[in-house]
């Protein structure tokens, strides 16, 4: 049985912390700081990575032995030391503050994984083994990341478009069904003049399909 829920999560501007100095550490500071959390680091040495990050101000660094208080106010935590004992410690001084933990390696510690994650554009496809296969996941996700080719995200970007200017339509009053109208715009047709790098019958089509709808 799957033990994982799968759900996104807003960590924007949220408290976060990492404990731990090394490449893994590196790797989870760098996802949080693209998601646009706010990053503290705690460990005894760091890397020069996560020196230079704190240099460019894009996170908080502490360079010192952990502490129970350190989770004060945090929102998500990652425990990725070397230190086997340590983790299951964080792990366990996350139980009754309620904090969203991750102990790196040790699925059984984890409140989440983080699945492999092909990003491209609107389009977010994460692949995850419930964090026990992780080289799995990552072959899965480059298989997949080449059937998103050029050709694909123009299709992908048209389909939004059509959605968005559906919803406009709908918005001023017209009683539209945004997904059976979109099960009738033709994916052919649409592949076929990206594919001939034909923009203008592409913006002729879509027009000639919204206008059916005014």
């Amino acid at each position: 049985m799957n033990r994982y829920y799968p759900i996104s999560i807003d960590i924007q501007k949220k408290n976060c912390l990492v404990v731990g100095g090394g490449n893994v550490a590196y790797r989870k500071v760098l996802q949080l700081i693209k998601s646009g959390a706010r990053v503290k680091v705690i460990a005894p040495s760091v890397t020069e990575s996560l020196v230079k990050l704190k240099k460019q101000n894009k996170i908080e660094l502490a360079k010192r032995p952990y502490r129970p208080s350190d989770l004060t106010d945090r929102y998500l935590v990652y425990a990725a030391t070397d230190d086997s004992y340590l983790n299951k410690k964080i792990f366990h001084d996350t139980r009754t503050r309620h904090i969203l933990v991750n102990v790196v390696d040790a699925p059984v510690y984890c409140d989440f994984i983080m699945p492999a994650v092909i990003k491209k554009g609107r389009i977010t496809i994460t692949v995850s083994t419930d964090g026990f296969a992780p080289y799995a996941a990552v072959r899965i996700k480059k298989r997949i990341d080449k059937l998103l080719n050029p050709e694909y995200m123009k299709l992908i970007r048209s389909i939004i478009k059509v959605r968005s200017r559906l919803l406009k339509i709908k918005r001023s009053g017209v009683d539209i069904n945004i997904e059976h109208a979109l099960s009738k715009l033709s994916m052919r047709k649409l592949s076929n003049y990206i594919k001939e790098n034909d923009p203008d019958s592409l913006r002729r089509y879509i027009d000639k399909f919204i206008s059916s709808f005014t």
